[in-house]
Formats: C-alpha cells, structure tokens, sequence
C-alpha cells in the first residue's frame, strides 16, 4: 500500500516528511500514525482505493489546531520531533504539524 511520511523514518533506506512510499501492511502497523499515513489500499478485487483525507476534514483539523497558542503549536512540534523556525508564524506551524 502506499503511505505518506510523516515523520522521517528509516524503511529500505530513508524516508523524509511528505515522501510518498510503497511499504507492506505489517510495516505501516508497525511504525503506526505518528510516522505513516495511508493514502492508497488495494482492495481484495485488485483495484486501488484511495484514502486521502479530504479538504473538509483537513481544514477541520487545521482549524483545531488553530485554537493552540504559538507556544503549545512549538510543543507539538518537538514532541514530534519536526523541525521549526523559532520565528515561524502560528500559520506555518499549523501547516508544518499538518504537512500542508
């Protein structure tokens, strides 16, 4: 299935933050949501599925983020581990957590 890097991860070589990848169903449980996120699964009859969030529910989460001040934005950031400007705006941080 194919999944989106969330975090930078080491599978068959690295993977940086937004790279789109090719990796087997154990893997993407193994490395679980903080690191991947399915975008395509084939189903059982061959055909591929797609499963981006769409517009409305990547606003929505945008907007939950929103509500956070800089400095839990900033916490966020370092909890998982993503790299900020010091000087970024409340914006760029939300887009950098929702890799918009």
């Amino acid at each position: 299935m194919k999944v989106r890097v969330l975090s930078p991860i080491g599978y068959d070589g690295r993977h940086e933050i937004g790279e789109v990848i090719e990796m087997e169903q154990s893997m993407v449980e193994a490395f679980g949501t903080d690191y991947v996120q399915v975008v395509e699964v084939e189903t059982s009859e061959g055909e591929v599925e797609s499963s981006e969030t769409s517009d409305d529910e990547a606003e929505a989460q945008k907007n939950e983020l929103r509500k956070n001040n800089k400095e839990t934005l900033r916490t966020m950031l370092q909890e998982k581990e993503i790299v900020f400007d010091e000087n970024a705006t409340k914006e760029e941080l939300v887009n950098l957590l929702t890799n918009k």
